[in-house]
This record gives structure tokens, sequence and C-alpha cells, in this order.
């Protein structure tokens, strides 16, 4: 591949963009106590086992509220990227830089929220482990020196989020369903909302209740979600960054 990410030019940017709190570098000193999965040597215990080729060459970037500078910046750094941030595309809103592969992984939620994962420089979607059975050999490269299984779990994250949120934009708002429970059902027993008239087959008390439930479980996939990012981005406001997307 010709892309290259590890100019000395592109080396000043991570660390702008470490600064600014839009990239972490997963396999670094200072990203570790971040982990909680290991202990605190779990660098030691990978460098030991592996060697240290896997040491800092997988860095991840949230899109959320970047200045126009450092969209020019990276658009100059990254000319590939071009191509995925163009305006009548979805745009990714993370972006993977795998230093030992030399790729880019553009990650984000398209219609319906669903996921979508594509490299930068081919413009190739990469198909993975747990949508698709027989993964890209360019996931498969990407994923390689992952042993921590990073790419996987933010997928996972963000795959688990998109099918809860679009499930989630289905359902009637909550607080909508616990005024209908506070009312006296209609004279066939059945509830119904302001939006649906008599002739609408109506909800029992046990529908509503149901919906409550699922609405509370939908919440906990898509906070879990949002826990892992805002983790490694303290200050980002999850939400906001996967919001606009077409339903």
């Amino acid at each position: 591949m010709s892309l290259k990410l590890n100019s000395p030019e592109q080396l000043v940017f991570y660390e702008e963009l470490k600064q600014a709190g839009k990239l972490v570098d997963f396999y670094s000193e200072n990203q570790q106590s971040m982990i909680e999965d290991y202990d605190e040597d779990w660098l030691k215990d990978f460098d030991e086992e592996y060697g240290y080729a896997y040491r800092n060459h997988l860095l991840m970037a949230q899109m959320l509220d970047w200045s126009d500078e450092q969209m020019n910046k990276l658009f100059q750094l990254f000319p590939s990227l071009k191509a995925q941030f163009r305006a009548e595309v979805i745009h990714p809103k993370i972006l993977f830089f795998n230093l030992a592969t030399q790729q880019i992984l553009c990650v984000g939620l398209g219609r319906k929220y669903r996921s979508f994962y594509i490299d930068s420089e081919t413009n190739l979607a990469m198909a993975i482990t747990y949508v698709d059975c027989n993964p890209t050999a360019l996931y498969l490269n990407f994923n390689d020196l992952d042993y921590h299984g990073f790419i996987e779990d933010a997928l996972n994250y963000l795959e688990d989020f998109g099918s809860s949120r679009n499930e989630w934009w289905g359902l009637p708002n909550e607080e909508d369903i616990r005024s209908l429970l506070e009312e006296e059902p209609s004279d066939d027993g059945q509830y119904r909302f302001e939006d649906e008239g008599d002739d609408d087959e109506g909800h029992t008390k046990e529908d509503l209740e149901e919906m409550l439930e699922k609405l509370d479980r939908l919440n906990m996939i898509m906070d879990q979600a949002k826990d892992f990012y805002v983790r490694f981005f303290p200050d980002m406001d999850f939400y906001v960054l996967m919001s606009d997307v077409e339903c």
C-alpha cells in the first residue's frame, strides 16, 4: 500500500489531537491506566509474550467538533480520507490509524444506524467477523497486532449501539408511556396514544409495561457503548457524535 501514516508531520499531528482530547494511542504507557480489564503490568506481559511491534501502533480518533483547521490538516496529511468526507456521503464517526499496517479504518453509522467499516485507501468495505462469517483480508491484517482486542470491542459496542438506537426510535417516548399508564383505559380496555384514534387497535397495560422494559434494556445497551468510548474520550458527548444519521 502507498499510504503513509508515520511521517514526522503526521506524528506531530497525532500529538496535537491527543492534547485536544480527540485521539488516543491504545498501546502506550499513558493509556494503560484507562484499561480496567488488565492489571497494571499488562503492557509488560504483552512485551514478554509478543515482543514490541504492537506498541503505539493503534490510534483511535473521534470526529466530534473538529475545527476547520484540524480538518484541513487531516486531509492534507491523509489525502485518501477526502473520499470519506465528501458532502454526499455519511461521514465516519471514528477513525482507526494502524501505523504497523499503514491503514486507516473509517467507522460510522449509516441508514437506520447500520454500522459501516471502510478502508480509506481502497474505499472498500471491511467485512467484520461478527457481521460477516468471512472477514476480509483487509480487516484481518488490520487487526493482527491488536492483542487486547480494542478494535473488536469498539466495533461491537458501536454495532450494539446502532441496532439498539434504531429499535429505540421505533418505540413511543418513555414519558408518554408513563403518562398514558396514569390514565384510565378506553371503554374497550385499551390504551391509546394521542396520535392514535378509536380505530387503532390500542395497547394493553401489559403492552405498555413491556415497552418500558424494552426501553430500559435498550438504554442500558446504548449507555454501555457510550461508557466504552467515553473511557477514552472523557469530554466527548457520545450521543451527539452518533446523532446525525439517516433513520
